[in-house]
C-alpha cells in the first residue's frame, strides 16, 4: 500500500488520541459503543455516521440540561464548531432566515464531513451501511438507555435525555431520509393544526348563531 498515506493515518490517529485524552469523549462515542456492538460495525465508521447529528444536537443554545463534567457556564459547543470551520476556511452555505454566522459555519463543518465521507466511500447513514431496519427498531429503546448509562455520556457538553438519544439514533439510521420525512411530518402537523383552528372557528360560529336564535326566540315570545 501507500506508505505515506498509512503514515498520515497513524499520525492523525495519534493526534486524535492525544486530543480526547485531554478533552474526554461524549455521546458520539456512547452511541457508537452500543450501536457498533449490536450491529458488529467498525467503531470509527460508527462514530463518523453519528458525528454530524451529535454536532447539531450539541450546538443547541437552549439545551434541556447542561453537561455536568465539562463545567461550562453557558453552552459553548456551537462557538467551537464554528471556530473549526473558520480555521479551515470552509465555504459557507447560503444564508437562511434567522441563521447566525456561527450556525452557518457549523453547517459548513458538517457539509465538509459529508464531503469527506463521499471521498472515502463511507456510508452516511446506518441504513445505507446495510443495517437491518427491523432489528434497529426492536433495539432502539435498549440502545438509547445503554448509551445514556455509558461512561462517556457525563462528559458531553449537553447532557442528554434518553428520548433525545433515541432521536439521534433515528437521525443516524435514516440519514437524509429522516430529515426529509421530518419536514413532511412538520408540514402535516402545521396543516392539521390549521384545519383544527378552522374547525374550531366554524363550530364556535355555529354555536353563537344557535345561541342568538334561542335568545331572539325568547324575546319574541
Amino acid at each position: 500500500g501507500n506508505s505515506k498515506a498509512r503514515e498520515a493515518v497513524h499520525t492523525g490517529a495519534t493526534l486524535a488520541g492525544l486530543a480526547f485524552s485531554n478533552s474526554f469523549l461524549g455521546i458520539c462515542h456512547s452511541l457508537a459503543h452500543k450501536f457498533g456492538a449490536a450491529f458488529h460495525l467498525p467503531h470509527g465508521m460508527t462514530c463518523g455516521i453519528f458525528l454530524p447529528h451529535v454536532i447539531r444536537y450539541n450546538s443547541s443554545l437552549t439545551p434541556t440540561r447542561m453537561g455536568i463534567y465539562p463545567g461550562y457556564d453557558y453552552p459553548k459547543a456551537l462557538k467551537r464548531y464554528a471556530r473549526i470551520a473558520e480555521y479551515l476556511n470552509l465555504p459557507l452555505p447560503a444564508e437562511q432566515e434567522g441563521a447566525t454566522m456561527e450556525e452557518r459555519r457549523k453547517e459548513a463543518f458538517i457539509t465538509k464531513l459529508y464531503d469527506m465521507y463521499t471521498a472515502m466511500n463511507v456510508p452516511k447513514s446506518f441504513k445505507e451501511a446495510g443495517c437491518d431496519e427491523d432489528k434497529f427498531l426492536s433495539l432502539i429503546d435498549e440502545l438509547a438507555l445503554k448509551a445514556f448509562d455509558d461512561q462517556c455520556t457525563p462528559a458531553n457538553p449537553r447532557f442528554p435525555l434518553v428520548e433525545e438519544l433515541k432521536e439521534i439514533l433515528k437521525q443516524a439510521f435514516y440519514g437524509a431520509e429522516y430529515w426529509n420525512e421530518e419536514v413532511q411530518r412538520e408540514n402535516k402537523l402545521a396543516l392539521s393544526s390549521s384545519e383544527e383552528v378552522m374547525t374550531a372557528d366554524t363550530e364556535s360560529q355555529t354555536t353563537m348563531e344557535t345561541s342568538e336564535s334561542f335568545v331572539m326566540g325568547d324575546l319574541s315570545d
